[in-house]
Parts: C-alpha cells; structure tokens; sequence
C-alpha cells in the first residue's frame, strides 16, 4: 500500500559506465573491462549492474553497467588523479541533485500531480471502507460464543451466507 507522503520516488543514484568513460577519457571497452575484473575481484556477479544501453542514433543494444557509489569511486581508485577527481564531482553534483524535492515546474505538471495523488487517497479511502467492513465483521464473530455454522455466524454478522463464505 502506497501513502501521499510516497508521492515522490527515489531512484537510487547510479553512474554508467559510459558516463565513467567520457569524464575519465578511457574507451568505454576499457572501462566495462575494468568493471567485469573489479566486480569478480569482488566476488560480485554482473546482475544488478550490467544493463543494456540502446544507441538513439542507429537502435542497437550495448552492454553497460550502472554502478553505485562506493563500486564507482573503487572501480576509479586506480586511475589518475585528474580522473578520480572528475568522478568524485560529478557524484557530488549527482547528490546535490538527490536533494533537491522533486516539486512540479509548470501549471500542467502540478495538476498531473495533483491529480495522482487524489487518485491515490480516493483508493486508500475504498481500501479503509473495505477494511472497516472486514473488521467489523471479525469482532462480531470474536465476541460470539458457542460454535455456530456458517449460516448462523453470516445470520450473526448481518451478511448473506455466500458472502461469509467467500469472506
């Protein structure tokens, strides 16, 4: 069950391997090598990490790695200095942006979100009403003594019997 304060999403924060690639000026080749050697060195499997990248330009699929962290600045650690210190920015830049609340830019983009999230409180207030129901219904029967049918308990509770059975 979601809640209005879960509005906003959180996607953990990531770099890709072809992000590493361009700050650090290494071929992305290079780099997806040097992440499958830290990822076994690691004693990690790909799964998690290794993505696929489709190029806008011509379609094809490329493999990638999308990397924490704390697997980015490790897989970095042995570059140069001036490459480690472009990474380490750009994570900074990355959780600055992290911080920032994701609050609508333009009118349109306020009532798209306005409207999501009566959306959202008008099921939680049918999913409250089937609930109450429910419960109602299982204080009539835990207050109930002596063993009853299944046709005397629906009689006790005030439901027809096919939907105390379905209950």
């Amino acid at each position: 069950m979601t809640t209005a304060t879960a509005a906003i999403t959180t996607i953990p924060l990531t770099m890709s391997s072809r992000e590493i690639a361009g700050l650090t000026g290494k071929e992305h080749r290079h780099v997806r090598r040097d992440i499958k050697k830290m990822l076994a060195n690691l004693g990690l499997t790909e799964n998690g990490y290794a993505q696929t990248w489709t190029d806008p330009q011509n379609g094809q699929e490329y493999e990638e790695y999308a990397l924490p962290k704390n697997l980015t600045l490790n897989l970095i650690a042995g570059y140069r200095d001036d490459m480690r210190l472009k990474i380490i920015d750009r994570w900074m830049e990355l959780e600055a942006q992290e911080r920032k609340p994701l609050v609508p830019q333009t009118y349109a983009e306020a009532l798209l979100e306005a409207g999501r999230i009566a959306k959202e409180r008008d099921a939680l207030k049918a999913e409250n009403r089937e609930l109450a129901v429910k419960a109602e219904a299982l204080d009539r029967i835990s207050f109930a003594e002596g063993e009853f049918g299944q046709h005397e308990v629906a009689k006790m509770i005030q439901v027809k019997p096919g939907v105390f059975t379905k209950f």
